[in-house]
């Protein structure tokens, strides 16, 4: 997992990754109040660590 701030700009194909490499993106737009409600502080979703660790990182340093 990796941070990248994106824009539509940059969008070269339909989805994303590198087929022949196995890599398939698949890019998820929401607003990051509804990332992190949906997301960190519901408990019904089942989450890892990195994606906990990920989200509270995203929120303290990039969400403004």
């Amino acid at each position: 997992m990796f941070y990248a701030p994106v824009i539509d700009g940059m969008r070269v194909s339909q989805g994303g990754g590198n087929a022949h490499e196995g890599e398939f993106i698949e890019v998820i737009e929401m607003k990051v109040e509804q990332c992190l409600e949906n997301m960190l502080h519901n408990n019904t979703v089942e989450k890892s660590q990195g994606l906990v660790f990920s989200l509270l990182w995203f929120q303290l340093y990039k969400a403004k």
